[in-house]
């Protein structure tokens, strides 16, 4: 019985030390004059764009156009980039034993939501990427059962998949 697992990025594999934060408050500060502006807002359990929404709400009273948040994502990147080299990635206990010990055994991704980009500098600065060529992310969707959806779709097309498990920090 072939299974699929999907693993959640941020507090399931790693820690990025809030360089996603510090990135998202930069960039607003940058385009919107709005210093700290994710202050007050939670991240778990939510996808990049959404949280980029958020924030447009309560600094600007008004959702975004979807321009601005490309554009927002867009400068979002670099800055990212920038914050998991300077402060450093820190993978998890019992993170690398658990996916060496299931690699043989089953196929893996991510369901996450950060955009595919995000999603990819953090494992590769974490080191992780080589186990995860897939995955569900924040650019997909808004909506994280739809994140898993495309997760398991991905997969589906390349590999035999009966059994899902998802793993994360968040519901």
């Amino acid at each position: 019985m072939p299974v699929l697992y999907l693993f959640d990025i941020d507090g399931t594999l790693l820690s990025a030390h809030r360089s996603g934060r510090d990135a998202f408050d930069q960039v607003f500060a940058e385009h919107h004059g709005v210093p700290n502006a994710s202050e007050g807002i939670s991240y778990g359990g939510k996808t990049d764009p959404g949280i980029v929404e958020e924030i447009f709400v309560a600094r600007l009273g008004r959702k975004p156009r979807i321009e601005e948040t490309t554009a927002f994502l867009d400068a979002y990147l670099p800055r990212l980039r920038t914050l998991l080299d300077a402060k450093g990635v820190q993978v998890l206990a019992g993170v690398v034993e658990t996916l060496e010990y299931l690699q043989p055994r089953c196929t893996m991704g991510v369901a996450t939501g950060n955009v595919k980009a995000g999603a990819h500098a953090k494992l590769a600065a974490a080191k992780l990427d080589r186990w995860f060529d897939f995955g569900g992310f924040g650019c997909d969707s808004h909506l994280r059962a739809e994140l898993v959806a495309r997760a398991i779709a991905r997969a589906r097309e390349r590999y035999e998949v009966d059994e899902v498990v998802v793993v994360g920090d968040t519901v």
